[in-house]
């Protein structure tokens, strides 16, 4: 049997990257082909919208939960049998053969979503540290939105013959290599909790209220609400900006594409050029904050066909900083993950509604890019404040 993690091959310290490709992949597969969705079960865009608000609210519920698992289990373990549980779920949103059934379904399988999505930061937080833990989370970002690129390029053209559907058991099965890495790696014992001997159970950075209210977890909330908000808030609606402007093409393959490189990449720089991961933020939040006022602006070629991509190079940028900023200076990793996944999304179900109303009241976007930008703008002024 293996032994400490630290001695470990690098598959397993990258298996929570494979877990969570075949999270996005799963995660988004669905808005690939919604019309096929939509003619199979009857329902409209509404519907279609619950089917991701199901999803993320279950992240949400599940932070709590994996909080608490992060503090008392290794992360091997914890990502095994979420994994596990994801796989199966993958598997069986597939034989739905309601709306309804399928909307219970991807509210159960967000959870164990949810829990992958924590616990596999948390698992790189303990195995990797300084600006090496930060390169390594912008990377596992940008896996989750490679594997929603993925199933955007494959999903109009996937029909496998051994599933009445079809489009969700290829995320399934990217899953499966995860399950045989963290099993033959289940004994591990280094990626349980470690706390400083200096450290006792009553100690106040043990405290959830501690937690809730240190400056660091806070910033790193403001900027991961600006950072997620706008990124889901963005794939949402940027397929219907560019048919707006009569601009035909994969885009949504595209903008994915680049969330991912720049996560991967904001978390690089910081390795390779030895750049603080506050001065990454402050320049990815200032960034995003004057591409959306200018998306706001400016209403002329080519301009209004290159800043969204620009604007989603900014919000992904900083995406391995800020799990780094939540979980360098918190002895409890999982719980200061957890509050900042949470924040964030609760941010991307809040956010794609409330700009669908105003693109609905205004008949544009202006609006929705100057909350964006405002949001982003708040986030500057947080991590300034940080010290």
């Amino acid at each position: 049997m293996p032994g400490s993690s630290a001695e470990a091959s690098w598959i397993f310290r990258y298996s929570p990257h494979i877990a969570v490709f075949s999270v996005g992949y799963v995660l988004f597969v669905y808005a690939a082909v919604p019309n096929i969705f939509m003619t199979r079960f009857a329902m409209g865009f509404t519907a279609l919208g619950l089917l991701m608000s199901a999803a993320l609210f279950s992240v949400v519920l599940a932070q709590p939960l994996c909080s608490r698992l992060t503090t008392r289990i290794s992360t091997t373990n914890i990502l095994l049998a979420a994994t596990v549980m994801h796989v199966l779920l993958a598997i069986a949103l597939d034989f739905a053969q309601t709306f309804w059934t399928l909307l219970a379904l991807r509210a159960v399988w967000g959870l164990a979503a949810g829990i992958i999505l924590t616990s596999g930061g948390t698992h790189i937080a303990r195995l990797y540290s300084g600006s090496a833990a930060t390169r390594q989370q912008g990377i596992y970002g940008g896996m989750l939105t490679f594997g929603g690129a993925l199933s955007f390029l494959l999903a109009p053209h996937l029909r496998l013959p051994f599933a009445p559907f079809d489009l969700f058991i290829p995320g399934a099965l990217l899953g499966i290599p995860t399950i045989g890495i963290l099993w033959w790696y289940r004994r591990d014992r280094t990626t349980a909790p470690q706390r400083p001997h200096s450290l006792s159970d009553s100690d106040a950075n043990l405290s959830a209220q501690y937690i809730l209210t240190h400056p660091a977890i806070i910033v790193a909330s403001l900027c991961y609400i600006a950072s997620l908000g706008s990124y889901v808030t963005l794939s949402t609606f940027i397929t219907a900006y560019f048919d707006d402007l009569g601009v035909i093409g994969p885009l949504n393959v595209f903008v994915l594409l680049v969330a991912s490189v720049a996560r991967a990449l904001g978390g690089a720089i910081v390795q390779w050029w030895s750049i603080g991961d506050r001065r990454i933020v402050r320049f990815a939040t200032v960034s995003a904050t004057l591409g959306f006022m200018l998306l706001a602006i400016v209403q002329s070629p080519p301009y209004i066909i290159i800043l969204p991509f620009v604007v989603m190079l900014a919000v992904s940028f900083p995406f391995g900083v800020i799990y780094h900023i939540a979980t360098e200076t918190i002895t409890e990793e999982g719980t200061a993950l957890a509050i900042v996944i949470a924040a964030g999304n609760i941010a991307a179900l809040i956010l794609p509604t409330f700009t669908g109303i105003l693109r609905a009241t205004s008949g544009g976007y202006s609006s929705g890019f100057l909350l964006l930008g405002a949001i982003n703008a708040v986030a500057v002024g947080s991590i300034v404040w940080l010290r």
